[in-house]
């Protein structure tokens, strides 16, 4: 154990003997452990979940990682323990795990909180717009932007709420069979008002044989939010298509159109929460840059891969690969 290196980070390591004792270990380990560390028994010292199963990798000799919480003076803590005979690694995550909990907790509250308010703003506006009927053209016209303004912040909020359920909690992928052509089909239905008021030309070369075991939700949010942007930044009277290539091993769906395009320098960040590439930006669209981030999160519970050719003002094309 060099303390050079060792003294240096944040991580604690010890040496551990043949007899289960602690040889050396480096300062995070005695700062948290204390002075009396150094030839304490393992087993006894680090009461944890799991502690005889290390003990076991340890006698012999066999690498393996565990997740486990353990107490200390009333304090409840989080490590990830690492066994590497004759060394064992503990990574103590508490301060990752608080932040975790508290960010579960303000997207919770938000959602809650801005949910109740919105669905009874959509219940009041439709309500009106049944009663004036016959209102005035400028009337009209500010409740249908007051119906755009409340269904934007509604699919914001479920958006986050999403988002949130696929990053800081446990998301349990359900698989099965979906037809795919009628997934596409529900999806360009979706956004008909968009497509008519642009003049858009949708090529759906989806097989209408084709079925693929998988999330259907989650495909659903992939492929809707990558349409979405394709509907949002093509041109008027431009052409969207839409394949599928099937191999045995995976899927791939290819969304392609003859819009704005992506800056070169900007393809690796559009994942990025938030962020909007600055055609985008330019265009005047509405947008809150969060689809992609989704789409990042959806395909990282399906083991699924995202590629983007685009070039700039001269169409993109979204490559989403699924394996079966």
């Amino acid at each position: 154990m060099n303390p050079k290196i060792t003294e240096n980070i944040n991580e604690m390591i010890f040496e551990i003997t043949d007899n289960l004792t602690v040889k050396r270990c480096n300062k995070p380990a005695i700062e948290f452990f204390g002075n009396d560390v150094i030839d304490s028994n393992i087993g006894e010292m680090l009461h944890v979940q799991g502690i005889s199963s290390i003990v076991n990798d340890l006698m012999n000799e066999k690498s393996n990682i565990y997740e486990s919480k353990f107490t200390k003076d009333n304090n409840e803590y989080y490590f990830t323990i690492i066994v590497e005979p004759p060394y064992l690694i503990i990574h103590n995550k508490t301060t990752e795990m608080v932040l975790k909990q508290a960010k579960m907790d303000f997207v919770d509250l938000m959602v809650h909180e801005f949910s109740t308010p919105l669905t009874v703003l959509e219940g009041h506006l439709a309500l009106l717009q049944e009663k004036i009927s016959k209102a005035s053209p400028e009337v009209s016209n500010s409740m249908n932007k007051l119906k755009k303004s409340v269904k934007r912040l509604s699919r914001l909020i479920e958006q986050l709420s999403v988002i949130s359920s696929m990053e800081l909690k446990d998301y349990k992928v359900k698989k099965e069979p979906v037809h795919l052509y009628s997934l596409m089909v529900e999806i360009i239905e979706a956004f008909k008002s968009k497509i008519e008021s642009k003049s858009l030309n949708i090529v759906n070369k989806v097989p209408e044989s084709l079925y693929l075991k998988t999330d259907p939700v989650l495909l659903y949010r992939c492929l809707e939010n990558v349409f979405s942007n394709a509907v949002k930044y093509s041109y008027e009277e431009g052409n969207i298509y839409i394949y599928v290539e099937s191999q045995a091993e995976k899927t791939t769906f290819i969304i392609k159109d003859e819009g704005l395009g992506i800056n070169r320098d900007e393809i690796n960040r559009i994942f990025e929460r938030f962020y909007r590439g600055s055609e985008a930006v330019k265009s005047r669209s509405t947008g809150l840059g969060l689809g992609l981030s989704l789409v990042k999160h959806s395909l990282k519970l399906l083991d699924g891969s995202i590629e983007i050719k685009s070039k700039h003002r001269l169409g993109t094309e979204v490559n989403i690969t699924i394996p079966h």
